[in-house]
């Protein structure tokens, strides 16, 4: 920065570009940001899980705010001299395509800073995650079989699969007969864990075994006696 005559608007300032020989006014007037990627996001319309070299369950709408700022900061390209000081976003949830961008940039031969407010889009990809995939052409990894005539205990066993994932598609669908209940899973390692607590609290003897699926994958019976 030094003084000196703006070589756009001919005005004398005491902060004037080394660079360009710009003065700050005209500095601003031309566009600081030279482009901006369109940000990317795909998410499951079921559960609302957002894909990031992976399907993460969202557990509050900050954090897919953080990751949609991430994904913003990569895809701003701003005109040189400038740099991103603080950046923010706000996102409406109902329409997923828009969003208003907050940007508080640093102006290093001036030392100063700017901010900018600008309209986002967001492209959104809907597309199912693989657990809601799975749930919804009832695909399972594992069947926990549970082989009883004690009424009291089949009740028991149906009423806690459904007090702990009901709100959850865990579970694929349930069937009840006059010899004990069979529940789907679409979780190998959850089945494993429910069936192994179950069994411990009334004693029950477990075993498994599996066959195989289309693709060559496993699938699991869980059988308890």
């Amino acid at each position: 920065m030094m003084e000196g005559t703006c070589i756009l608007c001919g005005k004398f300032s005491n902060k004037i570009s080394f660079s360009k020989g710009l003065c700050l006014d005209c500095f601003l007037h031309e566009n600081l940001i030279e482009k901006i990627k369109e940000v990317k996001l795909t998410i499951c319309p079921s559960c609302f899980s957002y894909w990031d070299n992976g399907w993460k369950k969202v557990k509050s709408s900050k954090e897919l705010v953080n990751f949609i700022l991430k994904r913003l900061e990569k895809s701003i390209y701003l005109k040189e001299g400038v740099e991103i000081d603080e950046l923010d976003i706000k996102v409406d949830f109902d329409n997923m395509k828009n969003g208003i961008m907050f940007l508080k940039v640093f102006l290093t031969e001036f030392d100063e800073f700017y901010e900018i407010t600008k309209d986002i889009d967001i492209q959104v990809k809907k597309k199912l995650c693989n657990s809601c995939l799975k749930y919804k052409i009832e695909d399972y990894d594992a069947i926990i079989q549970l082989r009883s005539r004690n009424h009291n205990l089949v009740r028991e066993f149906d009423l806690e699969t459904e007090s702990k994932y009901q709100n959850t598609n865990i579970i694929v669908k349930k069937e009840i007969y006059n010899y004990g209940i069979d529940v789907y899973f679409i979780n190998l390692s959850e089945a494993r864990r429910f069936a192994k607590n179950f069994g411990k609290r009334y004693n029950l003897k477990i075993k498994e075994s599996f066959s195989l699926k289309k693709g060559a994958k496993k699938r699991y019976t869980i059988l308890l006696s």
